[in-house]
């Protein structure tokens, strides 16, 4: 999955961030600031250890498609899908409680 960066579509609180569908353009950023957010990014997939899967759900006006996929080789059990998902919900609960 490619790092995704903070611009103009996205913005960002204590708690998270929000990222708001669009460009992933980065041109605004000068040398030094895209070289300390890369640094950020990799800092940040050190500390969480290789990506288990992706947990997403897309809402609509009239329901919502939730969906799990998983990094490229990996294998994984109906149990450990089941757990991820419950990661990413108490999570998701969690951070939508601090978001206010």
């Amino acid at each position: 999955m490619p790092p995704r960066v903070h611009n103009a579509s996205m913005a960002t609180n204590e708690h998270g961030w929000i990222r708001y569908s669009g460009g992933g353009e980065n041109s605004q950023l000068s040398d030094e600031q895209r070289q300390k957010f890369n640094e950020s990014i990799h800092e940040r997939q050190e500390q969480q250890g290789g990506l288990l899967g992706i947990v997403e759900v897309s809402v609509y006006e009239h329901g919502c498609h939730p969906q799990v996929s998983f990094p490229h080789g990996v294998e994984t059990e109906a149990s450990a899908i089941s757990e991820m998902v419950a990661r990413a919900s108490a999570e998701l609960a969690n951070w939508n409680s601090n978001i206010d």
